[in-house]
C-alpha cells in the first residue's frame, strides 16, 4: 500500500521520528495543527483551482481527441455532400412527371365475391376413452 510514493515501512519510519523528536504531548498537538491545516487548505479556492486543472489537464488528451475526430467527420460529411450534389446535378436526373392521364392508366377495381371454405368437421365415430 503506497500513498503519495510513500509506502508502510516509510510512514512507520516518519512515525516513530515524529515520537522521538516531539514527544507524545507535543505529537499530539502537532497532529492536530497539521489536521486544521490540511483542512483549511482543502477547502481553500486555491486548492480547488489545483485540483479543477488536474482535470482539465488529465482530461486534455481526450478532449483534443474528440475535437480532432469531429474535424474529420465534419470534413467526411462535407465531402460526401459534395459528391451527392454533383452526383444529382450531373448523373442522375428527377424523372418527368406526367400531366395527363390516359384511360390505360385508370383501372376501376371490382370487388370479388367471398369464397366460404368448408372447416374439416370432427367425426362422429370417434369415441373418447
Amino acid at each position: 500500500m503506497e500513498i503519495l510514493g510513500v509506502g508502510l515501512p516509510e510512514l512507520f519510519f516518519v512515525v516513530l521520528l515524529a515520537l522521538v523528536l516531539l514527544g507524545p504531548k507535543d505529537m499530539a498537538e502537532t497532529g492536530h495543527l497539521l489536521g486544521r491545516w490540511l483542512n483549511r487548505f482543502i477547502k481553500s479556492d486555491a486548492y480547488k483551482m489545483f485540483t479543477q486543472t488536474s482535470k482539465e489537464l488529465k482530461s486534455l488528451p481526450t478532449k483534443l481527441m474528440r475535437e480532432a475526430n469531429l474535424e474529420e467527420a465534419q470534413a467526411d460529411t462535407q465531402t460526401w455532400q459534395e459528391d451527392v450534389k454533383k452526383n444529382l446535378i450531373g448523373g442522375v436526373q428527377a424523372p418527368k412527371r406526367q400531366t395527363h392521364l390516359d384511360e390505360k392508366d385508370l383501372f376501376v377495381a371490382t370487388p370479388e365475391e367471398p369464397t366460404v371454405v368448408d372447416s374439416p368437421s370432427p367425426d362422429k365415430n370417434e369415441t373418447t376413452a
